[in-house]
């Protein structure tokens, strides 16, 4: 696989043999799905979320041009693995309806889809086929898968149906590094195709006059020189400004009553002088009760979201338990690095199948295994995991299956019998095997910690 700079942005070529397509994709376009797929494996512990987004380009006799993207909306109604709902199925068909109409995305068209994979390898699950048929049906329409792990460099390939129409799931004909490519990420974009962004807000007109007087209200008045007295104010009496007390006494009201004014004495007799205050228009006590109820409202506000804050309980951690659906086989998966997970001594898996139900006993080894297969019978199973430490329960989790009921043939012949017969046989064989390889890590187990206590 290849990888070259140019003027555009620089392009990244993927072949391989075997494969009827061959992709190109802008290098800037790569970078940004690694910074979205690393965005989500960082969101919660032990694996993030998984991501998804439709990919856009051009595509012509064997080959496809990768130049834009648009995030697939995802409920994670199921746990955090890319698995959409009905809802985000529908948000999904509209969503392809609307970017055609998109004049960022002129001249482009869908040409595939991208997910990530968190907690999983490099392969289409049922759900992703089901996803890639309905949305993506096109015989050179390509999904992109990126798995993420951590300390690790995150890998990604291309799938793509083969010429008779089939598709390989269980692995990508070429897997290739996705790592941080600053020279992609300040590489100028598609100018038809650059993303969607905010329009910077237009400068402010200025206040008509009427609107310039009436704020001209709240600015500090002019200074009154000391020696010219300010007509028009009302006897204030005594003003407390700080820690100093002062008093005014209004000239023009002593000439009414008669006094003579006050010959002024010297500097350090003389009375403290009083700032006077402007007269307010009856209209300001309105504004100003105004702005008094604004403010009270915004502290009401304030105190509303701290509260809610402090008291409102945390969301619930996200589910360390998933199931996968591979053809009537559910994959029970859980996260076998947790420290919970590594101290439990014994586990029960508990399955409600439809209207039957079955309990499993899980020893240590199957506890940290972090997986278990079993044949659905209806098109719905819940699992109920419980782990526990001499015998203290020390998780439970839950996750539930909804899909198609499952259609099992008749068996009506003899010969049918014959290979259900040898079909049971090989799963006994396999048990017996795995129940040796148990044994086995029990004993090395026993031995470890006879060693380590003989130290």
């Amino acid at each position: 696989m290849s990888q070259t700079l140019s003027g555009e942005g620089g392009f990244g070529h993927w072949a391989a043999p075997g494969s009827p397509i061959s992709v190109e994709y802008s290098l800037a376009v790569m970078e940004e799905l690694r910074a979205a797929a690393e965005d989500g494996f960082q969101k919660i512990p032990h694996g993030g979320i998984e991501v998804g987004a439709i990919l856009f380009g051009t595509h012509e006799e064997g080959r496809v041009r990768i130049l834009e993207w648009r995030p697939i909306p995802c409920e994670h109604q199921r746990g955090p693995g890319f698995v959409l709902s009905e809802n985000d199925r529908a948000r999904l068909a509209a969503l392809l309806a609307e970017c055609a109409a998109q004049p960022e995305l002129r001249g482009l068209e869908p040409v595939g889809w991208f997910h990530t994979h968190t907690r999983s390898g490099m392969f289409l699950s049922a759900e992703d086929v089901a996803l890639f048929d309905q949305f993506f049906p096109e015989a050179w329409q390509v999904s992109l898968v990126m798995v993420c792990a951590k300390h690790q460099t995150t890998k990604a390939g291309f799938f793509c149906r083969e010429t008779d129409g089939t598709l390989l799931t269980e692995a990508s004909h070429k897997v290739f590094p996705v790592e941080f490519n600053p020279a992609a990420a300040a590489a100028p974009r598609r100018a038809s195709a650059a993303p969607v962004r905010s329009q910077p807000l237009a400068p402010k007109s200025p206040p008509p006059a009427a609107e310039r007087e009436r704020l001209s209200r709240f600015e500090e008045p002019a200074p009154v020189p000391a020696s010219q007295p300010a007509p028009g104010y009302e006897n204030l009496g005594v003003l407390a400004t700080g820690l100093h007390v002062v008093s005014q006494t209004n000239d023009a009201a002593a000439a009414a009553g008669g006094a003579a004014p006050r010959e002024k004495g010297p500097a350090s007799a003389r009375e403290p002088e009083v700032i006077p205050l402007p007269n307010r228009a009856p209209g300001d006590a309105r504004i100003a009760l105004h702005w008094k109820v604004l403010g009270a409202v915004a502290c009401l506000a304030v105190l509303s979201f701290l509260g809610r804050a402090l008291w409102n309980p945390k969301a619930p951690p996200a589910s360390v338990m998933r199931i996968e659906d591979h053809q009537n086989e559910i994959l029970v998966l859980w996260d076998h690095s947790l420290p919970v997970i590594r101290r439990a001594d014994r586990g029960l898996l508990r399955i409600i199948d439809g209207r039957n139900s079955r309990s499993i006993p899980l020893d240590m080894i199957a506890v940290r295994r972090g997986s278990v297969t079993y044949a659905r019978e209806s098109g719905d199973v819940e699992i109920r995991l419980t782990v526990y430490e001499q015998g203290k329960e020390l998780l439970h989790e839950q996750a539930r299956y909804v899909g198609q009921p499952v259609t099992r043939p008749i068996l009506s012949t003899e010969q049918d019998r014959k290979q259900l017969e040898e079909h049971a046989a090989r799963i006994r064989q396999a048990l017996v095997e795995e129940e040796k390889r148990g044994a086995r890590l029990r004993e090395e187990l026993r031995l470890a910690t006879a060693r380590q206590k003989a130290r």
